[in-house]
């Protein structure tokens, strides 16, 4: 239903949907299919899509107001 913003691997779950300002808002998030447990860059994002009919989704992830941390852990 949203288009991929990594790539066609990409796995994207536990979307929040809510009603705001005459439209829909989407959080979900998204990651890497692969190796992601190992290598942060290609873990866990949270993504934005909105919605005027909740059919037609428009992806924004820039417009969700979350950005990574710049001070963010590595795995071991």
């Amino acid at each position: 239903m949203i288009e991929d913003a990594l790539n066609v691997d990409e796995c994207q779950a536990l979307p929040t949907v809510f009603e705001h300002g005459g439209g829909y808002h989407m959080y979900f998030c998204y990651r890497h299919a692969t190796d992601f447990r190992r290598n942060a860059a290609r873990g866990y994002r949270i993504g934005y899509a909105w919605s005027g009919d909740l059919r037609s989704w428009t992806r924004d992830d820039a417009g969700s107001g979350i950005e990574l941390s710049s001070r963010g852990g590595t795995l071991k």
